[in-house]
């Protein structure tokens, strides 16, 4: 199956909507199709070209279609079913000019422990989940 048409069904099993724009990138010399599902305050696309890009949150991360494609399909439903969250690391205030880094993890890990364990003290760190409703914010 075309990795549009695949991503798109996923999206109406699961009755999520997006914005879907697209276009031909003079560079790759290649369409791409991004679908952007930002939901509230959290920032969710995914960027087929090439390759395919998950943006989620502070995180993202790209998958070869042929090489990774069960990797990407597992990914996006663990997202999507809030198995997985998007962390983000900040020296400050949560600004984009003050990230210091960001990952994946598995929701059932994140705890203040955790965030300490992986980004340090003295951060402020952001929690994403797929729902916002689950979202969280950290000051280490």
């Amino acid at each position: 199956m075309d990795p549009i048409e695949e991503i798109n069904c996923i999206l109406r099993t699961r009755k999520i909507a997006s914005e879907d724009v697209s276009g031909f990138d003079e560079k790759e010399q290649h369409d791409w199709y991004f679908f952007d599902l930002t939901q509230g305050s959290t920032n969710f696309g995914i960027d087929v070209c090439k390759e395919c890009t998950i943006y989620f949150g502070d995180w993202h991360h790209h998958y070869d279609i042929e090489s990774e494609w069960d990797e990407f399909i597992q990914t996006l439903n663990d997202i999507f079913d809030n198995k997985l969250c998007s962390i983000g690391s900040y020296i400050g205030s949560i600004e984009q000019k003050n990230i210091m880094g960001a990952m994946l993890a598995k929701s059932e890990d994140v705890s203040e422990k955790y965030i300490i364990d992986e980004f340090g003290k003295e951060r402020m760190v952001r929690v994403c989940f797929f729902n916002p409703s689950l979202n969280k914010e950290y000051r280490v």
